[in-house]
């Protein structure tokens, strides 16, 4: 009764320390095993949690060393610079190279009916517990259909009302793998040519959230063979004044 009592506080920590073992938690290491153990608990009752990190993508922790954690909507809303949280996105591609593009569903709270790359929050997990999660649940695809999985990137990115820092993995899949979609996530996904995704970019024929097209250009120009690279170079650079425009920054972007 008093760990359901507290789970209405404004100090999402308190959550934590009714769940056994959480006093013990002292490295990352220790961390998202727990996490996995008491998953269904802390997705359950509440706003989702997120694990909060520094500009070093460094979990922050308390006096005690403890993990810190926000809320969901307190970390989309203005006001919330110290609010760092992570995500996973990937690049998928199958056996001709084309890569897949989702378009969000109507009912998203942020860029509904945009289109993207494959994501998810992380919450409390880490980033590769994170990629399997969202490959099982929205894109529903198993560890034997896919050829490979290695990350690219990783990036943070300042949006008006957050901060992310972004690992970016790339997965190639077998021949002929049929992409499922979650309804409630996902409009429409589809796969298209690196050169079709170029020219939707330059001419605007598909509205991608707008720092994904930093991203997907970084990750064309990285790691696929390309003619006319200074024409990719000159639309990223532009997609830069864009998002810049509209209070979007993207810093530290590192590839592995």
């Amino acid at each position: 009764m008093r760990y359901m009592k507290e789970k209405n506080t404004t100090n999402p920590n308190i959550l934590l320390k009714w769940l056994l073992g959480f006093d013990t938690i002292k490295s990352d290491t220790d961390f998202f095993p727990f996490v996995k153990k008491h998953q269904r608990k802390l997705e359950s009752g509440w706003d989702e949690l997120f694990l909060l990190v520094n500009i070093k993508d460094e979990i922050r922790r308390n006096k005690k060393g403890l993990p810190l954690l926000a809320y969901r909507q307190d970390c989309h809303q203005k006001g919330s610079k110290n609010k760092i949280h992570r995500w996973s996105n990937f690049f998928i591609n199958n056996e001709k190279g084309e890569l897949l593009l989702s378009k969000r569903a109507d009912n998203k709270d942020t860029y509904p009916w945009f289109w993207e790359i494959g994501w998810g929050h992380c919450g409390l997990l880490s980033y590769d517990d994170t990629l399997k999660k969202e490959l099982k649940e929205e894109v529903w695809i198993s560890a034997s259909k896919i050829v490979s999985i290695k990350k690219i990137m990783k990036s943070l990115v300042k949006l008006p009302i957050q901060q992310e820092y972004i690992q970016f993995y790339e997965i190639n899949l077998k021949k002929w793998v049929k992409i499922k979609k979650d309804n409630k996530e996902v409009k429409r996904s589809a796969f298209y040519t690196i050169e079709k995704i170029i020219d939707a970019i330059q001419n605007k024929t598909l509205k991608f959230i707008p720092d994904q097209t930093i991203s997907i250009l970084s990750y064309i120009l990285a790691t696929k063979s390309i003619q006319d690279k200074k024409k990719i170079k000159d639309i990223l650079t532009k997609q830069q004044e864009i998002c810049k425009k509209t209070g979007i920054k993207i810093h530290s972007m590192q590839f592995f």
